[in-house]
């Protein structure tokens, strides 16, 4: 290696004179081909030539990229830094085209690794060669042949034309020396760095050598959340999470925008130089920082050099298990702390929820490296979300170095206390080395939270640097556009170029703009549109296209090459190659598509092909008499092109026609020969006019035929009128039944002609009426048409017929056989169909009234008699008092002399409760209730009121309501009553108790504010209430009373069985007894006034029971009560004598 970069150095340094000297169209130098030649052979066996240049410059063959190329650079002072070798471009990237012309190219920019290492001493630049083939070929001498040579790397910039072949160089008899004549003038990069070097960036470039600290650490380094958020340093440190970050987001590109932030330097290393970096990160949670079931603790951090831009390290990093690494497929180193909360960073055999350290493979954070002497650290620190660690801190260093002789990229973690945890070393793959790396420190959190923050104690590196060169295309071959080699820039840098006078762009396609040039217009050629091309090579190239204004005149011309008569051309400016999109709007015509209309180099006209639209013409043969105009022909409908020719051979059968006919053409007709129009929204209109020849009429007859031309039963009838004239609708013989199809024939031009004249059959109808022989309809009728003379179908006929036989009838005659559609169209048909019954045995059935559940109905049954399966009239229904017959019954008469049961319905009847004293007075209000005719009145609902009057005092002597029925009368209400009496009590004292004739009788007073319903003669007109509601307007029936049982009854009610007045009431109950059964409650307890009276078994009682009576009725036995009274009489004087003994002692 020695020898070879000792024998590179010693060529390299070697002074010549050479003359430059002109072969056919370019220059060259004699000596420079003879010296490249054999640099290439010294590096075919193994040598490595090193570069006269700055660290970034490079070899690079240009093709008919410029018209005066100057590729000589000035001396340059090289630092000590080592370069790694460059691989020059192959020959099949610059592989020759026509001398002519260039091929378009959408590609600008050609990037190239870095450089090889160079001396530490002062240079001359090796001068370019051109060559013959309108190339520009940089020295060989910093060309690298032991390896295959790498394609160009090029960016996209906008589609250009052809590149002109560059412009011949000045003849120059001898050039001494290296130096070449350079034009600096036109430059369009004027800024020079420390170094001597145009720059896009000359504070940057003039000294790439940095030293990151406390006091200019946001001067290099930024911090950004992955959405693109800007985070403060504060001092050296920044707080990239502070675990409340926003939750889950549906619809931003990353699910958890807020909750992944980097570090990101701006400027960028190629691995050529040597670097540090001292950083710490820290770790910090808490309960409070947990709002889901993942917990706290986060995803973890990382540190990483990724080969992408610092806008792009941000805009592509991943979140949550990411660690913030780029999602890109770029070269990448890692190292990473992480949670491994879901044992997939790293994935592998790792204790899940155990913070681990470990350095990624090639920068993926799911594969862990995992070698001898770079061995992942599980910390067997638990991780948050495990739950055992609910609140924790924990912090380490990461200290690298990196040597470029060796590649080697030291890694030391240091905990908390300053000591080391371990030590990696990694070698930095060869084609990682030259490519531009962005550093970054990164805090990745999702669902799971923890606050993240990194510090940069230390970063010192040199900043990549690269190399651009500007060229230009789209200008006359006379005119030399902007032209400049060498200019020097930060890696990643985006320089931008823009029209002067117009406004500096701050982004061009997406990228943001470092440094924006304004490029000036050259006569009347100017910048084609905002260019800028990002450094992310060693080498980068950007083509500058021009372009210049063409006035076009665009010319509409029809597909015969023809311009088109009536149109202007459109006038419009715009740039060579540029599609024109405005074109005249030419009426009755449309522009061919597909058609590449194109501005032109240069002024001029540029023809647009349209296509005829289709028209329409309609041709119309009239004459004119007496001022009125007429047609003597049908009209033509003619189809064409707008401007086309109508083709008078289509008109002319019609035309001579109508001169058969007697008429001659118009003086004033004019040109026979018309073109079509442009008007597209509707269809032109063309007159033939003729004049009459002296108008003769004609005579002709008129005979009317049928569709199939077969002469009808009609008169034929003779006419006059002129030729070609239309026959009045008058004229035409009247056909009954019959209608003209084509009412618009027209006279003949002959005389005597015989016109059959074609009739249509009118639509006839008739309905057929299906009787008895007494006219009485048996069926409905069913309506029928046809034509007129027709036939009427039998079809429509059969069915009923059938049916009234299957019923027992008889055909008798049937109209409608062998009948025929009559022809008058305005009184429908009449058709009979006579059957008779046939002749049957008639059956009697007795009419038998049932209820609803099919049970017998007590009452008269009525007879019919018919022919079974006759319907039976519902006036023949017996009449059943109370009850309603069930409609839709159509019961029909039996086949067998059996009964026919008849359904009926109960009504509901009504029915008044009286409840009154022994001398008729009314206690309580009356009560209405209502039920099914015969059915059982409810006697729970009498009971209430029953228990009500008790209540009040009262005993139950009667009630004519226990199992009663109400009646079957609906038109009056029935009546009940229950009698009461009010109950006496006996006053007692010391002596015993008073004769009956001293008694006192308590009588309760008399609600006398409530009606009475008396058991008289006369109607109660009192209002009553039914089921406990008022009757606003109820009648109480008029009652009777029986003499004989004391009874009242009601008019037209039935007395037997009990359903009006129960024979209960002939017996009085006690006037201190009520039966508690018959009420339905507890009977009512008498109080004793006296607290002495005893009772019968020697104790003192203060209330004698009641004697019980029968249930359900108020039945009891004279005797029974007679021998009651009398033994509690004696109980009572049994009682008191005792009592006497001890008052007397």
């Amino acid at each position: 290696m020695k020898q070879q970069r000792k024998l590179t150095q010693g060529l390299m340094i070697t002074k010549e004179h050479y003359k430059m000297y002109k072969k056919g169209k370019a220059w060259s130098y004699t000596m420079i081909v003879a010296a490249s030649v054999g640099i290439g052979v010294a590096m075919t066996g193994g040598t490595v030539a090193n570069a006269a240049e700055t660290a970034q410059s490079t070899v690079t063959t240009v093709k008919n990229t410029t018209h005066a190329v100057a590729l000589q650079s000035p001396k340059t002072t090289v630092n000590n830094a080592t370069e790694k070798p460059v691989d020059s471009v192959t020959q099949d990237a610059a592989a020759t085209t026509q001398p002519d012309q260039v091929a378009k190219t959408d590609t600008s920019t050609v990037s190239q690794p870095a450089t090889n290492k160079v001396a530490e001493k002062e240079t001359e630049s090796i001068p370019p060669v051109v060559t013959t083939k309108d190339e520009v070929t940089l020295p060989a001498e910093t060309q690298k042949t032991s390896e295959p040579q790498a394609a160009l790397k090029t960016q996209a910039t906008p589609k250009t034309e052809a590149i002109p072949k560059p412009a011949k160089a000045a003849p120059t008899e001898k050039l001494q020396g290296r130096e070449a004549p350079v034009d600096e003038s036109a430059y369009l990069v004027t800024q020079k760095d420390a170094k001597g070097n145009y720059s896009v960036n000359p504070d940057a470039t003039g000294n790439p050598d940095i030293s990151v600290d406390t006091n200019n650490i946001a001067q290099y380094l930024e911090a950004h959340k992955i959405d693109g958020t800007p985070i403060t340093f504060n001092g050296d440190t920044v707080q990239l999470t502070d675990g409340f970050e926003s939750a889950f987001s549906f619809n931003a590109p990353n699910q958890f925008p807020k909750s992944t932030a980097l570090i990101t330097t701006k400027q960028q290393i190629n691995f050529t130089k040597d670097f540090s970096l001292n950083a710490t990160i820290a770790i910090n949670w808490n309960k409070q920082m947990k709002d889901q079931s993942w917990g706290y603790g986060g995803d973890g951090m990382g540190l990483m050099f990724e080969n992408v831009s610092p806008d792009q390290a941000v805009k592509t990093a991943q979140e949550g298990g990411g660690i913030g690494i780029s999602k890109l497929d770029v070269n990448k180193i890692a190292y990473i702390i992480s949670t491994n909360a879901k044992k997939e960073s790293p994935k592998g055999s790792y204790d899940k929820n155990s913070w681990i350290i470990y350095q990624a493979e090639d920068g993926n954070p799911q594969q862990a490296i995992n070698k001898p002497d770079n061995k992942p650290v599980v910390t067997n620190i638990t991780t948050a979300l495990s739950d055992a660690e609910p609140s924790k801190s924990i912090n380490y260093s990461f200290v690298v170095n990196y040597q470029a002789d060796d590649k080697t990229l030291t890694t030391v973690v240091k905990d908390e206390s300053g000591a080391d945890v371990t030590t990696w070393k990694y070698v930095v793959p060869d084609e990682y080395v030259g490519k531009f790396f962005t550093m970054a420190v990164s805090g990745a959190t999702a669902a799971s939270h923890a606050a993240y923050s990194a510090k940069i104690n230390s970063y010192s590196y040199q900043a990549a640097t690269a190399t651009l060169n500007i060229i230009s295309s789209g200008l006359p071959a006379d005119i030399t556009g902007p032209t400049q080699n060498g200019i020097k820039g930060m890696a990643s840098d985006v320089v931008g170029f823009y029209r002067a006078g117009t406004t500096a762009p701050t982004t061009v396609d997406g990228k943001t703009v470092t440094k924006a040039i304004a490029v000036p217009d050259i006569g009347t050629n100017y910048l084609a549109d905002n260019q800028a091309v990002e450094l992310s090579g060693a080498d980068n190239v950007i083509n500058l296209v021009f372009t210049h204004d063409v006035n076009v005149r665009v010319q509409a011309i029809n597909e015969d090459g023809k311009s088109i008569a009536g149109t202007q051309p459109l006038k419009t400016i715009g740039r060579p190659g540029t599609v024109i999109t405005q074109t005249p709007t030419v009426t009755g015509y449309t522009l061919v598509p597909d058609q590449t209309l194109e501005i032109p180099e240069t002024d001029g006209t540029v023809n647009a092909v349209y296509k005829a639209n289709d028209q329409n013409a309609t041709v119309k043969f009239v004459t004119t008499i007496n001022g009125e105009t007429k047609p003597v022909a049908k009209d033509l409908t003619l189809p064409g092109v707008t401007d086309g020719k109508i083709d008078y051979a289509l008109i002319a059968p019609t035309i001579q026609a109508v001169l058969d006919k007697g008429y001659n053409l118009s003086p004033k007709m004019g040109s026979l020969e018309p073109i079509f129009d442009n008007d597209d929204q509707k269809d032109q209109t063309l007159e033939v006019v003729f004049v009459p020849i002296a108008p003769v009429k004609l005579s002709v007859k008129l005979v009317p035929v049928d569709a199939e031309n077969v002469p009808l039963d009609a008169t034929e009838t003779t006419i006059t009128g002129l030729p070609g004239t239309t026959i009045a609708a008058d004229d035409y013989p009247q056909v009954p039944g019959y209608t003209v199809q084509d009412s618009t024939l027209t006279f003949p031009d002959k005389p005597d002609q015989k016109i059959q004249v074609v009739y249509t059959a009118d639509t006839q109808t008739g309905a057929i009426n299906f009787i008895d022989q007494d006219k009485q309809s048996l069926a409905p009728s069913v309506t029928v048409s046809g034509l007129s003379g027709t036939a009427v179908s039998h079809k429509s006929v059969a069915p009923t017929i059938q049916f009234l036989i299957n019923q027992g009838y008889k055909l008798v005659t049937d109209g409608t056989l062998n009948a025929t559609y009559d022809k008058d169209t305005k009184i429908p048909q009449t058709f009979k169909v006579i059957l008779t019954k046939n002749a049957v045995s008639q059956l009697t059935t007795s009419l038998i009234p049932v209820d609803e559940t099919g049970h017998m109905i007590l009452s008269k049954t009525t007879q019919v008699t018919g022919v079974p399966g006759d319907l039976i009239k519902e006036t023949n229904y017996p009449t059943v008092p109370g009850y309603t017959v069930v409609p839709d019954q159509k019961l029909v008469v039996p086949q067998a002399p059996v009964g026919t049961l008849v359904k009926y319905k109960a009504d509901i009847q009504k029915a008044v409760v009286a409840f009154v004293d022994q001398n008729g007075q009314p206690i309580i209000t009356s009560q209405v209730f209502s039920g099914p005719t015969r059915t059982v009145l409810d006697h729970s609902q009498v009971a209430t009121y029953i228990q009500d009057a008790i209540n009040k005092g009262y005993s139950l002597v009667s009630d004519s309501t226990v199992n009663a029925r109400f009646d079957t009368d609906s038109q009056s209400v029935q009546g009940f009553k229950v009698v009461l009496t009010p109950i006496v009590q006996v006053k007692t004292d010391t002596d015993g108790p008073k004769k009956t004739d001293t008694s006192e009788t308590v009588v309760p007073p008399t609600d006398t504010s409530q009606p009475v319903v008396t058991p008289q003669t006369t109607a109660q007109t009192a209002p009553v209430t039914e089921a406990g509601q008022t009757v606003a307007s109820e009648t109480a029936p008029t009652q009777t009373v029986d003499q004989k049982n004391q009874q009242p009854t009601t008019d037209g009610q039935e007395t037997s069985g009990g359903t009006a007045v129960s024979n209960h009431e002939k017996t009085a109950a006690p006037v201190n007894q009520v039966s508690a059964q018959a009420v339905g409650v507890k009977s009512p307890q008498i109080q004793n006034t006296s607290t002495d009276l005893p009772q019968s078994n020697g104790t003192n009682s203060e209330t004698t029971q009641a004697v019980p009576q029968l249930p359900q009725t108020n039945e009891q036995h004279q005797t029974t009560t007679i021998i009651g009274m009398l033994v509690l009489s004696l109980a009572a004087l049994l009682g008191l004598a005792p009592k006497r003994k001890r008052h007397a002692r």
